[in-house]
């Protein structure tokens, strides 16, 4: 089983990036790897299940995944269906100003087959911290610049909750 988690200050509301990260069936236009994305069934306004396709390297995946909905605070992807004996996905989103918030990302993932699991955690090393960047690339694109960060560069430094803050190459 593996897992990480990404915390990253993005300068825009809690609210704006939610809405970024619920609606999964635009991740094809900017989600690195994803190639589709359709919700099949909702449960009310905060549950929902979605069919997704995934490239990474050249394995192509499909799966199907539950989507708990707490706005504006936190999202949970979850699912035990091939390719997965587990998949956990965890979005919090934490205020730290009228328009930005602490968002932090944690993904658990344990493949069913080891010969996949082994390709796909290879090429997922720095997953995690693309799929953050791309969600503030996508914000910055759709709502707008709403800062700078160090040095000039917009946002702000990604930190692996494990270790010590660094800077990861966007």
């Amino acid at each position: 089983m593996r897992s990480q988690t990404v915390e990253r200050e993005i300068p825009h509301s809690r609210e704006r990036l939610f809405d970024l990260v619920a609606d999964v069936e635009r991740y094809p236009e900017f989600v690195p790897w994803w190639v589709a994305a359709r919700v099949r069934r909702r449960e009310g306004a905060s549950v929902y299940f979605t069919d997704q396709v995934i490239r990474m390297s050249m394995v192509t995946q499909r799966f199907t995944t539950r989507t708990d909905l707490d706005r504006p605070n936190a999202i949970d992807v979850t699912s035990t269906e091939k390719p997965f004996n587990r998949l956990e996905i965890s979005w919090r989103f934490d205020e730290t100003g009228e328009q930005s918030c602490l968002v932090r990302l944690s993904v658990l993932f344990h493949f069913s087959s080891a010969t996949l699991g082994k390709m796909l955690t290879l090429a997922s090393s720095e997953a995690v911290h693309r799929l953050v960047h791309a969600f503030e690339e996508r914000a910055d694109l759709v709502y707008g610049e709403q800062g700078l960060g160090l040095d000039g560069v917009t946002g702000l430094p990604v930190r692996d909750a494990a270790s010590s803050p660094r800077l990861v190459p966007a």
